[in-house]
């Protein structure tokens, strides 16, 4: 059985997060598989020159990150995978107890999975950090061993199945979760205009009648948007149709309670747009 270890990672436009994590994850892994979604900033140009271990395939971006996830497998085959997002960077602690993790896992028939703890850090708009807050309580499941049979089953979050023993360890060393608060209000966004509610223990998002009609107001007035990543590009120009905008202001107060509950992505809208995209737009 390989004990080969592949880096993973799924980007869309995010040059400034690649040029960062590539060059401290490519010493301590054998291979770099990255999924792309057709970026337009240089991504690919770039990442294929950087080293020959580095392997990109494009897949357009479809608000699936499932169909993302299942892209690189294709590309694995063998030994260990260490997936990261492309905010997402392993300490150099955790890149250098990977070897040690393979070796004891016994080919696997110890545990087959490893899930570290998150440290996350802010940054500002331009990607430096100011502040860091140390390991949370967060883990998350991003060492493998590669099956043939696995398979990601959920648009939104990351559900991996298919494991050969389902045994898994847990390690203290940490992974860094980089992003500023402009990305988290981003992300609510996002997850919102995929899954809508996504409640606690859910197998998939809940989408209220809200989530309905965000879509569809945004669909009559700008009918070529197809993902989230289109609409994202309308709010980040500006000057959005003023009935979208009305819109944002009608629901940035839904109170959180029945039947308007876990309306935080919902409400993040009006957050991002106004306050951390357009705030002259107020």
């Amino acid at each position: 059985m390989s004990d080969k270890v592949t880096f993973v990672c799924v980007t869309q436009d995010r040059i400034d997060n690649l040029k960062r994590n590539i060059p401290k994850v490519v010493n301590y892994v054998d291979r770099i598989v990255v999924v792309d979604g057709y970026s337009v900033d240089g991504s690919k140009d770039w990442l294929e020159n950087y080293s020959p271990k580095v392997f990109v395939t494009q897949r357009r971006w479809d608000d699936s990150f499932a169909n993302q996830y299942n892209e690189y497998l294709k590309h694995i085959g063998e030994g260990w995978v260490l997936l990261c997002d492309d905010d997402e960077l392993p300490s150099e602690a955790l890149l250098k107890s990977l070897r040690d993790i393979i070796e004891k896992s016994d080919n696997g028939r110890n545990y087959s999975c490893v899930e570290f703890t998150c440290n996350p850090m802010e940054t500002d708009n331009n990607g430096i950090i100011v502040r860091d807050t140390g390991p949370c309580e967060y883990y998350r499941q991003i060492f493998y061993l590669y099956q043939p049979s696995m398979i990601y089953m959920v648009d939104l979050h990351q559900c991996l199945v298919g494991y050969k023993n389902g045994r898994m360890i847990r390690r203290p060393e940490v992974y860094y979760h980089i992003k500023s608060d402009r990305d988290e209000y981003r992300n609510a966004c996002r997850n919102w205009w995929i899954a809508g509610v996504w409640l606690t223990g859910a197998t998939e998002g809940y989408k209220p009648q809200e989530w309905h009609d965000l879509r569809n107001l945004v669909l009559s007035i700008y009918p070529d948007v197809d993902v989230f990543s289109d609409f994202n590009a309308i709010m980040v120009r500006g000057n959005m149709d003023q009935r979208i905008k009305d819109y944002l202001y009608k629901v940035k107060d839904t109170p959180d309670e029945p039947p308007q509950r876990y309306m935080n992505e919902l409400r993040a809208y009006w957050k991002y747009y106004f306050e951390k995209l357009h705030p002259e737009e107020k």
